[in-house]
């Protein structure tokens, strides 16, 4: 269920709108604001059936690209490995290591 809200209140200028028009001339103007409302409305449809074909297109060009690369993706090669991260993995490791072997020198200047 549609949540209500303040515009769903009824008024009075809400409740005069949909009552019968009271004279010629109402109809009529309301028939014209009806007739541009449906032409709005229709031009704004086609709009939304405009973009959604585009959509459409553009969703399948997508779909299409992954179906090529999901074969790569299977037959893939091992990961390339961060220069950065590797080179910092190898300095903790050299320092690990290193720390035990190194003795402290006593230097003058």
């Amino acid at each position: 269920m549609r949540p209500r809200g303040m515009r769903d209140i009824p008024t009075a200028y809400g409740l005069a709108k949909r009552t019968k028009p009271g004279s010629r001339d109402e109809a009529i103007t309301e028939l014209a604001r009806l007739e541009r409302e449906k032409a709005r409305l229709e031009r704004e449809m086609a709009l939304w059936v405009e973009n959604q074909k585009r959509t459409e297109k553009h969703l399948q060009r997508v779909l299409t690209r992954l179906a090529m690369l999901e074969p790569v993706i299977a037959n893939k090669p091992p990961e390339p490995v961060d220069v950065e991260q590797k080179a910092d993995n190898e300095n903790q490791a050299d320092n690990s290591a290193s720390a035990q072997t190194w003795t402290a020198i006593k230097l003058e200047y």
